[in-house]
């Protein structure tokens, strides 16, 4: 474009003078050729009086009669020099100058901005035309949200309307052009980009980088994200995996970004881990028997046994997913690139000091948590159940532990045995409450049973609360 704007620099068109854009050194030809004939017509006039200056030794009449002859030719130099170029000249420089034609890719110089679309200087006779749906690849209701006069842009020429000779022009066209061949670029090189989400869609994500790009459902995480609002305004890293510039489709993801950098973190991570450690990590996902567990870069199981001293029925009762925990690693495998880890190892143990809080032979309270065929678990605290076997539920033979307590009593127990290291309580119903009668007829009769836990209050409340008191 530089040399169309040179050439066409001062060349009326039209009645209409253009001004001109060059550099201030730069000369064109016509002005070049004026300059220099008017140097030369002045340097003779100089030669001519030189040669015509008076002698000291001639009169001074002579001198005087020379000057007038010298400067009418210098005046007819000048007068040559500073006449219009020739016709044939112009016509020859104008015909040497390639017209703008569809298609091309021009720069240009916002000289107005108006509601709906700007005029952008770029060396025609007339002022381009860019409309306002092709200033941006965004929606834009002003073209000053984009462009501010003065401002130097590339725009592709769409055509030429009417007998005004108006190009009509492109700069959004113009942009994707190099887009497209920035993003190649970037695919060729694995350039890892960052873009801005600006829309969540069926199956994937809508992007922003510099046109609009694609992010499928599978390309977002390393594994499978049910819902996608979350990601809606922020700022991903990506990388460029099809380019189609005739389908104009660009699609990206983020999941090789982030399977990147884990590699990178697992390899790190790996050097620094050992049993014992106390980590944060994030509850990546929750499954029947355990949750896994990001700790940045490696995935540690944390099992359903290992997450609380109390007995739990599934993770969700103390994780939630997209939580931060502390968790302590239990036992690396190398080879296997295996991790457990542990939740309650970071938590009080209440079974630490146990023999002194439930000493063997006091009276304590509790609630049945759940029955076994074997017998009933009673809760005395959190995290702390002890075994009340089937024949220490009454002093009669029962075939069930239904048949004497149920989930949720509250009952007061005796304590036989404690064991802190295998972390069970062994406890007695009847040696509370020694004469209970059986209550298999009545449930067999289909009449509302009375159970142990019913007679405990009805019978042997003062005998209880006479006994042997709780331990403080």
């Amino acid at each position: 474009m530089e040399p169309l704007l040179s050439y066409l620099d001062g060349i009326p068109e039209g009645g209409r003078t253009v001004e001109s854009t060059k550099e201030p050194d730069a000369m064109d030809p016509v002005a070049a050729s004026d300059e220099l004939e008017s140097q030369e017509a002045t340097d003779g006039a100089v030669a001519e009086e030189a040669s015509t200056a008076p002698d000291p030794g001639q009169p001074v009449a002579e001198t005087a009669s020379a000057k007038p002859a010298a400067r009418k030719k210098t005046a007819a130099k000048k007068s040559t020099a500073k006449a219009d170029p020739d016709p044939e000249d112009q016509a020859a420089l104008t015909a040497a100058v390639p017209a703008i034609q569809p298609g091309d890719l021009v720069e240009g110089r916002v000289v107005e901005l108006h509601a709906d679309h700007a005029l952008v200087d770029v060396g025609h006779k007339s002022e381009g035309y860019l409309p306002l749906d092709e200033i941006s690849h965004r929606p834009v209701a002003h073209p000053s949200e984009v462009l501010a006069v003065g401002d130097l842009i590339q725009v592709l020429v769409l055509r030429n309307d009417g007998e005004d000779d108006i190009l009509r022009l492109s700069k959004r066209r113009a942009d994707e052009r190099a887009v497209y061949e920035q993003l190649a670029e970037a695919m060729a090189a694995k350039t890892v980009l960052t873009a801005p989400v600006t829309e969540v869609v069926k199956g994937g994500l809508v992007v922003d980088v510099g046109i609009r790009g694609f992010v499928p459902a599978s390309q977002v995480e390393r594994g499978f994200i049910e819902d996608l609002s979350q990601y809606a305004g922020q700022t991903l890293g990506l990388q460029v995996i099809e380019v189609d510039r005739r389908r104009r489709r660009v699609i990206l993801s983020h999941r090789k970004v982030v399977e990147s950098e884990r590699a990178q973190l697992k390899g790190q991570l790996w050097e620094t881990l050992a049993e014992g450690q106390r980590l944060s990590g994030r509850v990546k996902s929750l499954t029947d028997f355990g949750a896994f567990i990001d700790l940045g870069g490696v995935d540690g199981l944390l099992h359903i046994s290992e997450m609380s001293w109390s007995r739990i029925r599934h993770p969700s009762e103390v994780l939630k997913e997209g939580e931060t925990v502390e968790v302590a690693v239990l036992r690396l495998d190398r080879e296997k690139g295996r991790v457990s880890l542990g939740l309650k190892q970071v938590q009080p143990n209440p079974w630490h000091d146990i023999d002194r809080r439930f000493p063997e032979g006091s009276i304590v309270k509790g609630q049945v948590a759940r029955l076994t065929p074997f017998g009933a678990f009673v809760s005395l605290e959190p995290g702390v159940d002890g075994l009340v076997h089937i024949s220490h539920l009454s002093e009669e033979h029962l075939e069930r532990p239904e048949e004497a307590v149920s989930v949720g009593d509250e009952i007061r127990v005796k304590v036989l045995r404690v064991d802190p290291d295998l972390q069970r309580i062994s406890l007695s119903l009847k040696e509370v409450a020694p004469s209970l009668p059986k209550n298999a007829a009545a449930r067999a009769s289909g009449q509302e049973a009375t159970t142990i836990a019913d007679l405990v209050d009805e019978k042997t409340r003062d005998t209880l609360t006479s006994g042997d008191s709780e331990p403080s």
